[in-house]
């Protein structure tokens, strides 16, 4: 059994430089700042008879840092990195993501 009702409240600061070919995209550099309530409830899972639960933070500080490089008129290579920690008191837990890809627009 598992939930969750997610809440984002965040910032972000863009640096945008044109690639020079007309009506193509931009090359992009951003850094973001989020914080993020958890209004789910707890989950659990049931493995082999066992029941695994998860209690975690309900409210998270994330910091990221992401690109995207254009290919053309309508691409661009994109990535992501982002580190987020649990805040409150005893909260320890930490996660990391990356996320890349190729966009295309048409």
């Amino acid at each position: 059994d598992t939930s969750s009702v997610l809440a984002r409240l965040g910032l972000a600061y863009e640096v945008d430089a044109p690639t020079g070919a007309a009506g193509s995209d931009h090359d992009r550099l951003y850094v973001i700042g989020n914080l993020l309530r958890d209004f789910g409830g707890d989950s659990a899972v049931d493995v082999g008879g066992a029941t695994l639960e998860q209690s975690d933070g309900r409210l998270w500080g994330e910091l990221g840092l992401g690109a995207s490089v254009a290919t053309g008129r309508n691409g661009a290579l994109y990535a992501e990195g982002s580190y987020r920690r649990a805040m409150g008191a005893g909260a320890r837990d930490d996660a990391l993501a990356l996320t890349a890809g190729f966009r295309l627009r048409f």
